[in-house]
């Protein structure tokens, strides 16, 4: 099938159509057909194959002209040419990584979790968008149901002042309970449109027995963005990031005495706060807020300053006001955030049953012996 059957196929020409009345009273559709290709003429490459397939007297005008050779040019101008097109399909993107038109309906198959399943049903590979979300590891530095191709639907449905709601579902994930030896972890995030552009909101729990010297769990870690983790939960205390209180300092509820904390690499920031439960534990709130930015350009600061890279000497430095994140997304200012606010009364009830595997008895955390190596200074770490 050739070039011009699949285009037209694609934005619904299945056969040939009568030309609209407003055209046969236009100016441009009176001229006749030796003055329409000497105007396309002057056009480059790309818009001289968009104008060809505008209507049908001008596809059987210029068919042989541009629509062949636009097939044989370089990638740069298919890649023009496609994106010409979408302007004018408010239910496809150009993706920049496949090079090729993605429709919004068919969003689904890009979530992570279906993705095994709508590849292999259609027998095609991966494409090259999935791809590029795993080589710039945004399962860590968003979340793992992120996908920057829903990102980019999303945005143009807003743009267009079409309902993106459950564009937006699909970069969210509903609260999720992961059971450890000894301690409960709970997740959940949530994303929302603010001013143009798209915000991220991740909150992890971590619920650990109240007969533990420390609220913090023995083994894991915590990933708040590509360029700052904690590989241990000890790192937190070793950097700074928090002041962990003994157990029998919590009474019932310890605020983040850092307040929020913000990465000066990319629009992320965070914070670490604590609740005793009672006898039912002591939980550990981890919530990072990010802009990922408004997915017209695929150069865009907000989303490529998330990107893997491994030299730390080539991270470019961002510059936001601390707490703005947080406070566009919850619509109030940052101090008045209350991190328990997220939990549903059955997310509580959850959390509190704890973990159905037991402590290990040998295992004993504490921070008495981890010495501080940074500090955080103006809601930046600084080394000491």
């Amino acid at each position: 099938m050739d070039l011009a059957r699949r285009l037209f196929r694609f934005i619904g020409w299945q056969h040939a159509v009568a030309r609209p009345d407003a055209f046969q009273h236009s100016h441009l559709g009176k001229l006749p057909n030796e003055i329409i290709l000497h105007i396309a003429s002057y056009l480059p490459l790309e818009s001289a194959a968009s104008f060809s397939i505008c209507c049908c007297r001008f596809y059987n005008c210029m068919k042989t002209e541009y629509l062949p050779s636009l097939k044989l040019a370089d990638p740069s101008i298919q890649e023009n040419f496609l994106a010409l097109l979408e302007h004018d399909l408010p239910m496809h993107i150009l993706c920049p990584d496949c090079k090729e038109l993605h429709s919004i309906a068919n969003a689904f198959t890009h979530v992570p979790s279906r993705r095994h399943f709508s590849s292999t049903s259609t027998q095609r590979p991966r494409l090259q968008c999935w791809k590029s979300d795993t080589q710039h590891d945004i399962r860590r530095s968003i979340h793992t149901g992120f996908c920057s191709t829903i990102f980019r639907m999303a945005m143009k449905t807003h743009r267009l002042g079409r309902n993106s709601r459950q564009l937006l579902q699909f970069l969210s994930y509903e609260p999720r309970t992961t059971h450890h030896r000894g301690f409960i972890e709970q997740n959940q995030a949530a994303a929302r449109i603010v001013d143009d552009s798209l915000l991220v909101r991740e909150q992890t729990v971590f619920m650990v027995p109240s007969s533990q010297r420390i609220p913090i769990p023995w083994h894991g870690f915590i990933n708040i963005c590509n360029h700052i983790g904690f590989p241990g939960f000890l790192d937190l205390h070793r950097r700074g990031a928090v002041h962990i209180p003994q157990a029998n300092e919590l009474g019932t509820f310890v605020q983040s005495r850092r307040g929020l904390i913000c990465c000066k690499h990319c629009y992320t920031e965070f914070r670490v706060d604590f609740k005793s439960y009672g006898e039912s534990g002591n939980a550990m709130f981890v919530t990072r807020w990010m802009d990922i930015g408004e997915g017209r350009d695929p150069k865009e600061v907000k989303f490529t300053s998330r990107h893997v890279n491994l030299y730390q000497e080539t991270w470019a430095k961002v510059n936001f006001r601390g707490g703005s994140i947080c406070a566009a997304f919850e619509e109030m200012p940052a101090a008045e955030f209350v991190v328990d606010s997220l939990l549903s009364a059955r997310e509580e009830r959850v959390l509190c049953k704890g973990s159905n595997l037991p402590w290990p008895e040998d295992v004993s955390v504490s921070c008495d012996r981890v010495e501080r190596s940074f500090g955080v200074m103006s809601g930046r770490f600084v080394p000491f």
